[in-house]
């Protein structure tokens, strides 16, 4: 039963636009080209499911996690579907018998060899072989304690990354889970080797490796400046500083002067300082060092010109320096 009077085409067409208006506003939709990855995309960043709006357990989590290690190349069925609702869309049931228009078949036909090429096009068997090998894993996981699961999924994180088995075992056993700034130090530093990258995250030194600071003493008039915390007092200034006016953004604190997240999760503005009259600083000076930040799985390159002031943190630096200068940033 077929019914192509304008009146039912338009009723059609307005319940379908009201259906993509009130799609669009979910977090995750089904006919989005990448709904698995929007959907465990949503609980790796936030653990909620977007659906319930309720948090993720553990076995949810895990899996969420996993699933890009097994995504490949998946692409969307939405053009499947799209030829499908076109398709449907020629005909809206009634009660009345109506004969179907002259070209009906050769619609049919039509929609059929679309959908097939959309299937293709869209590597949909593609994606049936990854989520088959992905349910495999799940499988493997769930009879796997939590810890393991999570070592198990991090052991094929490193293998995607390229990172070799022994390099693998060696920073895992030392509980770090960031393939990704692994590779960003290796590119980086192609002489140095994964002892190197692990004396990085845990010594964190302030400068590169094997280099020597420059003993300085700094003489009044001598000025610098350094990155602030929101809530750090401008009297009560770091162990660290660069040279004047060369602070361009929170970026360029970030990367040039690797400041770590950890270290100042947050900057707002640069102070500038001079040391006083008739006192002297002791110092080093040199470049500043790389960093780690497992925070926000970033490695910082550092580079510039950097001063270590070296005096306790317990004594007051103000003794010494006097502030002159103040700018925001962002």
């Amino acid at each position: 039963m077929f019914n192509f009077d304008k009146r039912s085409k338009a009723k059609q067409l307005y319940i379908i636009k009201c259906y993509y208006e009130l799609e669009s506003k979910e977090t995750v939709s089904v006919r989005s080209q990448d709904f698995m990855g929007d959907y465990v995309k949503g609980i790796n960043e936030t653990g909620i499911n977007p659906f319930t709006g309720k948090a993720v357990d553990k076995g949810t989590q895990t899996m969420a996690e996993a699933y890009q290690s097994f995504r490949g190349v998946s692409q969307t069925l939405a053009s499947i579907s799209a030829a499908v609702a076109d398709f449907s869309g020629l005909f809206v049931e009634d009660n009345v018998n109506q004969t179907p228009p002259p070209n009906y078949r050769e619609q049919v036909l039509k929609n059929i060899e679309e959908s097939q090429l959309a299937r293709k096009s869209s590597n949909f068997n593609k994606y049936l072989e990854i989520e088959g090998a992905t349910k495999k894993y799940l499988s493997t996981l769930n009879g796997m304690s939590f810890e393991d699961a999570r070592k198990y999924t991090q052991w094929n994180k490193y293998a995607e990354a390229g990172i070799d088995p022994e390099a693998r075992l060696r920073i895992m056993d030392e509980g770090i889970f960031s393939p990704k700034t692994y590779v960003e130090f290796s590119a980086a530093n192609p002489t140095q080797n994964v002892d190197d990258y692990i004396e990085l995250v845990r010594g964190q030194s302030p400068w590169p490796k094997e280099y020597t600071p420059k003993k300085v003493v700094l003489k009044p008039g001598d000025t610098f400046e350094m990155a602030m915390h929101p809530d750090q007092d401008d009297f009560r200034p770091g162990n660290f500083g660069t040279d004047m006016n060369s602070i361009q953004n929170i970026d360029y604190v970030r990367d040039n002067l690797a400041v770590k997240s950890n270290w100042k999760d947050k900057i707002d503005r640069v102070n500038q300082y001079r040391v006083k009259d008739g006192v002297e600083l002791p110092a080093q000076v040199g470049p500043v060092g790389p960093q780690i930040d497992l925070g926000t799985d970033r490695y910082l390159p550092g580079g510039p010109n950097q001063i270590e002031l070296l005096l306790d943190r317990a004594i007051n630096k103000m003794e010494y320096l006097e502030l002159i200068g103040q700018r925001p940033i962002d």
